[in-house]
């Protein structure tokens, strides 16, 4: 009952869809499986670049305003690092928006865009919003811990002005709500050309919180070289003065 080479012979190679030696067989099956398997690797390797290239963009995208020294201390810390000191840096950002009424909308490079007064109207209420979302910013970095560098501080310079803007959402895979005009601009200049820990605004925000809210403190900065119209002034915001009125209903009763 035992089959004879020949026919060993003849059933190997219809299993194996191939002629010749087993052993010459088994060689090429090897072959074609490590080219297969170089291919496939390299194949993984390209997509494993493409990620990591996506990765890469996305967290320069993340990064709120222009913090100062940040890439260097990316540079020391591990990737898991720098996700857990965004996702806590983040958290704390949006507390502070969410309590003033303010709304996120997109991120512009390594600029943090924040805006009120849309999508819902609030009057002249807006240019107090954001005044106290970026004074309060500058407070929680000062208390604000880098989970695995607990000794490091960190630096953002802040910038806002006030204006017209248009609105609407763009795209329609990946559609996003987006800002347009001269005052998304100037408000990035105005963080641009800024100071690190500081607040800069325009000289029409400086008007408007002086006006309406005057309990904000203000100081003159002077004239901004960096902006297209001459003899454009901007201004620091300081801080806020709770007692502002207290201070001058006693005043008014002397």
């Amino acid at each position: 009952m035992r089959p004879t080479i020949r026919r060993v012979r003849l059933a190997t190679e219809v299993a194996l869809k191939t002629k010749g030696n087993l052993v010459d067989s088994m060689m090429r099956m090897m072959e074609e499986y490590a080219n297969n398997l170089e291919k496939l690797v390299g194949e993984r390797t390209k997509l494993a670049e493409e990620a990591n290239l996506r990765a890469e963009r996305l967290l320069f995208q993340l990064l709120p305003n222009d913090i100062v020294g940040f890439t260097k201390l990316c540079s020391a810390s591990t990737p898991i690092e720098v996700v857990n000191l965004l996702n806590k840096l983040y958290s704390e950002f949006d507390s502070t928006l969410n309590r003033h009424d303010c709304y996120k909308v997109e991120t512009i490079g390594d600029a943090y865009m924040v805006v009120s007064g849309i999508p819902t109207e609030n009057g002249q209420r807006h240019v107090a919003n954001i005044a106290s979302v970026t004074l309060e910013i500058l407070e929680l970095l000062k208390k604000f811990e880098v989970p695995h560098r607990k000794d490091y501080r960190l630096t953002i310079r802040l910038g806002f002005a006030s204006g017209q803007v248009a609105a609407a959402v763009i795209g329609l895979r990946s559609p996003r709500y987006c800002l347009f005009g001269e005052t998304v601009n100037i408000a990035s200049i105005m963080e641009s050309s800024g100071e690190g820990g500081k607040i800069q605004m325009t000289d029409i925000s400086k008007h408007l919180l002086s006006n309406e809210y005057p309990e904000y403190i203000i100081e003159i900065r002077g004239i901004n070289t960096s902006m297209k119209q001459p003899d454009f002034i901007t201004h620091w915001l300081i801080g806020k003065d709770d007692e502002y009125f207290k201070k001058k209903s006693n005043l008014l009763n002397l």
